[in-house]
């Protein structure tokens, strides 16, 4: 059970934008590694397929912290909740968007952290609630599940981190 459950933005903003690449604050990502061992944080298996898809330096990190404990696959609780968030999804989302929405890793993100009682960490912000298309912040709120940033994350855990210079 974690605290706090990543959506795959967590992994790839950080490392695209530059501002806790691999190369410039290894401390970030050797953070996220320590804090899952620790049981703190983790994220859906299906968030470690996307990130593995890019092919780049963050796939291979990836890649090398795919047994970690990082990355989770989702037993039959976590299935069970992902089925009430497709049934969600499905029954208050127009039909292309929400299936868009129920293949990717943001509704197993959503199932993890229903079932272990925990927040969300992610970059999404909620949308209008006449907007079909979903977002894990508007189908968290619908479960009371909390959502949160990464800067709001680090900033609970107490993490500091140091930059390579």
């Amino acid at each position: 059970m974690a605290d706090f459950w990543l959506d795959a933005g967590v992994f790839i903003r950080p490392n695209r934008d530059g501002f806790y690449s691999l190369q410039l604050v290894p401390t970030f990502w050797q953070m996220l590694v320590q804090k899952a061992a620790e049981g703190t944080l983790a994220s859906p298996m299906r968030v470690y397929q996307e990130i593995a898809d890019y092919g780049d330096n963050l796939s291979a990190w990836a890649n090398d912290h795919r047994d970690s404990g990082l990355f989770v696959v989702a037993d039959q609780n976590v299935q069970a909740k992902f089925t009430q968030v497709a049934d969600y999804v499905t029954q208050n989302y127009s039909g292309h968007k929400a299936q868009e929405f129920l293949g990717g890793a943001d509704p197993w993100v959503i199932a993890h952290a229903l079932a272990d009682n925990s927040t969300i960490v992610g970059y999404e912000s909620r949308v209008d609630i006449s907007s079909q298309t979903p977002k894990i912040p508007n189908v968290a709120q619908a479960f009371q599940i909390r959502t949160v940033s990464l800067y709001q994350m680090i900033q609970t855990l107490g993490v500091v981190l140091e930059f390579r210079g």
